[in-house]
């Protein structure tokens, strides 16, 4: 368990992308957003992106976000 800021946030949103075997294009339509959204999501340059970072973790990953610190359940610690 581990409070993420949002940079390592959307480092976890990609490697968990990436170790389903998802494409951003194909993530971004799983979770109803597009390409150019995971990216900015992915690299945790602004929290505008948040909501989709989270998304992915949550939808994709299958692991318990919640805010405001984005408090991920079993991140980075495996």
């Amino acid at each position: 368990m581990s409070y993420l800021n949002i940079e390592q946030l959307g480092k976890l949103a990609r490697i968990i992308r990436e170790q389903a075997g998802l494409s951003q294009a194909e993530a971004a339509q799983i979770i109803g957003s597009c390409q150019s959204n995971i990216s900015a999501a992915e690299q945790g340059k602004s929290s505008r992106y948040a909501n989709v970072a989270i998304k992915l973790v949550q939808v994709i990953g299958h692991k318990s976000v919640e805010g405001p610190f984005f408090y991920v359940q079993d991140s980075l610690d495996e």
